[in-house]
């Protein structure tokens, strides 16, 4: 049997080892999934959102999220370096989505210039928690055994939600 199957292939099929080495595949796919909204959309809905409700300009929209985009550039590298030193990888998916959480809900609260700003600027950084805690962590449960499979298997859920 292939230790490497193809997404396709029926549950019936998939050995009783080959289950019980991949007892996080629900998870994995789940966190996969529900983080795809959570990394990727709220960028374009805070734009409409300040632009139809705040009335804000388009300049200062695309300020934002250039200010934004640049320090999630600067920071993917950093942050990689640190979640491979962490043993809390865990923790790091969930402090970021605490961070997005709490930067959505102050633009809603307060949607000023400097509020917005920082909170674009922390959910920049949060967003770039995930791909390296996700990719740690797939490594952790798998080692290298399977990880090109599981690591397409991320990407496809990931995709899968957008």
């Amino acid at each position: 049997m292939p230790r490497h199957l193809p997404l396709a292939t029926p549950r019936a099929v998939v050995s009783s080892s080959e289950g019980a080495a991949m007892p996080y595949r629900g998870p994995l796919d789940w966190l996969n999934f529900l983080l795809a909204d959570v990394k990727g959309a709220l960028g374009p809905y805070i734009g409409i959102y300040l632009l139809t409700e705040q009335h804000w300009n388009q300049a200062q929209i695309g300020f934002l999220a250039t200010v934004a985009g640049i320090v999630g550039l600067i920071i993917h590298a950093p942050l990689g370096a640190f979640i491979d030193a962490t043993h809390w990888k865990r923790t790091a998916v969930v402090a970021g989505v605490g961070v997005l959480t709490i930067s959505a809900l102050s633009i809603a609260i307060m949607p000023s210039f400097p509020v917005v700003l920082t909170a674009q600027t922390m959910m920049a950084v949060a967003g770039a928690v995930f791909g390296p805690a996700i990719a740690a962590i797939t490594l952790g449960i798998l080692g290298s055994h399977g990880l090109a499979y599981r690591m397409g298997r991320n990407a496809a859920f990931d995709h899968a939600a957008t």
